[in-house]
């Protein structure tokens, strides 16, 4: 009965009693929180195709927007200007329809009506992919795309996805024109 007691309850043995009793007196810092393990790390080279344009105009403007999911209307007559550079807060009760108004306007879900401009130009009937072509893209609460890459790694996943030849298992990526980071600099 000992043995299966520790099977169960300490699998790696009695220095697994001790690291558990440490714990229970000692507990560690709390770091499950979305992204509190993420770092900001500054003067990163970038690929020219991320570093945003410099423009002043107004960059988002969604107007009058509706979506309905049945009886329920989830967006009503919703509008929203955003200007390049500035950085908005969307804020509201549970089931106000804030996600609901980020999917009308990344193009998740199509509006029942109203209309959504980038730049200008109408982006409401356009598929997701396309939109965020044209520089408008959506971010979750986990922005880890692959945990255990490095961050050359993940931005050079991200231009070979961009690239026409991005099929072709032979060739090396750092072989493409616009790969511009370097793994020292990262």
């Amino acid at each position: 009965m000992v043995f299966v007691g520790f099977v169960l309850f300490s699998p790696v043995g009695l220095a697994g009693i001790w690291a558990k009793l440490q714990r229970r007196w000692n507990p560690p810092p709390e770091e499950s929180a979305a992204m509190s393990r993420r770092r900001i790390y500054e003067g990163l080279p970038l690929p020219q195709f991320l570093v945003p344009k410099e423009r002043q105009e107004q960059a988002l403007q969604v107007q009058a927007v509706n979506k309905h999911f049945g009886g329920i209307r989830a967006v009503e007559n919703a509008s929203l200007e955003v200007r390049a550079g500035e950085i908005h807060a969307l804020i509201g009760p549970n089931g106000a329809g804030k996600t609901t108004l980020f999917n009308l306007a990344t193009g998740m879900f199509p509006p029942d009506a109203g209309a959504v401009r980038l730049y200008g130009a109408e982006i409401q009937d356009l598929p997701p992919h396309r939109i965020c072509q044209q520089g408008l893209a959506r971010s979750f609460q986990i922005t880890n795309l692959f945990k255990g890459l490095s961050i050359y790694e993940n931005l050079r996943l991200s231009l070979q996805a961009r690239h026409a030849a991005r099929f072709n298992a032979w060739r090396d990526i750092d072989s493409y024109p616009r790969s511009t980071p370097r793994p020292g600099n990262c």
